[in-house]
């Protein structure tokens, strides 16, 4: 859900702000997501996991004391590196080589510092397996954030620009949501009690997991300056340089990474179950589960690839109003597939204890992504960034499942699966465009392209249900009901 509200925010700031704005706001954001990375970033997958690890043990008092422990070192350390920034200015400024910038920034940092609360309550939720708790908290983030930015564009706060009040918003709802956690934490039956035998392994985990963290925002951060720096090199003029930024990563990277929402909801039910089996012992349920989860995220992102290359010049038009996040989609779906496996195989590692390993794999994976910037810009232009995002992600997806089945004697057989659902996405995306090229010859309209949309879903069902690949035929066991032949017997006559 928080992946949802935020593209839809992305929406709004994109009719709000413009491209050019919207790039300006996406690099301030990176550079106040390394306050998140440093102090919080870690906090939740750890947190999550020890608390179900003491919960599988009966050990509130354990629980408890990690959460406090957790809350000390995130505060601690979104505290101390705020005041680092908010009293440095003027370097913001000489690293964005933008005073607004700079100015966006200090009006992002409550945002967080607020963030390092809500982080631990709701990995703590996570942890107790709280769900309905942990998914209302999105929930209820979605809806603030969208109401303040309504209420904000409509014309209050008119003495800043649009961007400034897009950093009011933001910082705003991370504060009204950080409040309700701690509420939601408190009905949840959660306390407060003795962090100090708790601090150093929260710490010790946390390291790895907020490396993590924090290298992905040192390479957003990072990326955003090279993007510059080598497209202008390569002869395009700034104000280009940020628009093309802003589409790319305010429209084109969230509409892909827009199904990844699956892999996060898997991540979210499977990294409780997977810690307390380990904790247990039980390997054989924990192969069942990290199986199940690699071969579902391949399944929804070939479907989703498939609609992509039939129809995102039609999606980017009626979301962004904007043809060219249109031919970007369209020429760059198949970043999906690393995306989500290389999303879903971090949080894996996470809670088999991988931490360290995890944290290799995606220097590795961001190193590929660096010298993809640097290399490619003058050849392919803004496609760079998209290029480089697949090949690191890529890269990173195929270290961590290498090392996920190493660990625990997993067999998978992924890469067959991930060729027999390319196929299929072919084939759906050339039966959805074959259907739609008739439609506009001879109806046209939006409700047969939807029509047409649905045809091309509907092969790609079939054909994964036909060869049951990637384990489809077990979903639709556990969502379609029984069938007659399976209810039960009638009872027979006395």
């Amino acid at each position: 859900m928080d992946q949802i509200g935020g593209f839809i925010y992305t929406i709004i700031l994109s009719h709000a702000i413009g491209a050019e704005g919207l790039g300006m706001y996406q690099v301030a954001l990176n550079l106040v997501n390394l306050v998140v990375a440093v102090a919080a970033s870690g906090l939740p997958f750890v947190l999550g996991r020890r608390v179900a690890e003491f919960g599988a043990i009966d050990d509130k008092n354990g629980q408890d004391g990690s959460v406090t422990a957790a809350l000390m070192v995130g505060m601690g350390l979104s505290a101390a590196v705020c005041v680092f920034f908010a009293l440095n200015g003027g370097l913001l400024t000489r690293i964005t080589k933008s005073r607004q910038i700079s100015y966006m920034c200090v009006f992002l940092l409550p945002a967080a510092f607020a963030n390092s609360l809500y982080a631990c309550f709701r990995g703590a939720l996570w942890g107790k397996k709280k769900y309905v708790g942990h998914s209302s908290l999105e929930i209820i983030d979605i809806v603030v954030r969208i109401f303040l930015a309504l209420i904000i564009f409509r014309g209050f706060f008119s003495q800043f620009d649009g961007v400034m009040r897009a950093c009011f918003a933001y910082s705003v709802s991370n504060i009204l949501t950080a409040g309700i956690s701690f509420i939601m934490y408190k009905w949840s039956d959660g306390g407060f009690t003795n962090p100090l035998p708790h601090i150093r392994p929260i710490v010790k985990s946390a390291v790895p997991v907020s490396g993590i963290r924090l290298a992905g925002s040192l390479f957003s951060t990072l990326i955003a300056l090279l993007f510059n720096t080598r497209m202008t090199a390569a002869g395009f003029t700034t104000n280009a340089v940020m628009a093309e930024y802003g589409i790319l990563t305010g429209m084109v990277l969230p509409l892909i990474a827009f199904p990844v929402i699956f892999t996060y909801a898997i991540s979210t039910t499977l990294v409780p179950e997977i810690s307390g089996n380990m904790q247990k012992g039980d390997i054989s349920t924990v192969r069942r589960h990290l199986k199940k989860a690699i071969n579902y995220t391949l399944l929804f992102g070939g479907l989703a690839i498939g609609v992509y290359i039939a129809f995102a010049p039609q999606i980017c038009a009626l979301i962004f109003s904007n043809a060219r996040a249109g031919a970007y989609v369209r020429n760059s779906c198949w970043i999906m597939i690393p995306l989500g496996v290389a999303s879903l195989t971090t949080s894996l590692q996470n809670s088999l204890g991988l931490e360290y390993k995890s944290l290799a794999n995606y220097f590795i994976g961001g190193l590929c992504m660096v010298l993809s910037l640097w290399f490619l810009p003058e050849l392919i232009g803004a496609y760079c960034l998209v290029v480089g995002t697949g090949l690191g992600m890529g890269v990173t997806a195929v270290l961590n499942t290498v090392m996920i089945c190493r660990a625990t004697g997993l067999k998978g057989g992924f890469g067959v699966t991930l060729m027999t659902i390319a196929l299929f996405s072919a084939l759906s995306a050339a039966t959805a465009v074959m259907l739609a090229n008739l439609c506009e010859a001879f109806i046209g309209g939006a409700v047969p392209m939807l029509m047409c949309c649905a045809a091309g879903i509907a092969v790609y069902l079939i054909l994964a249900t036909v060869f049951d690949t990637a384990e489809i035929s077990l979903l639709w066991k556990n969502l379609l009901p029984e069938t007659s032949a399976r209810k039960k017997q009638k009872k027979p006559l006395s």
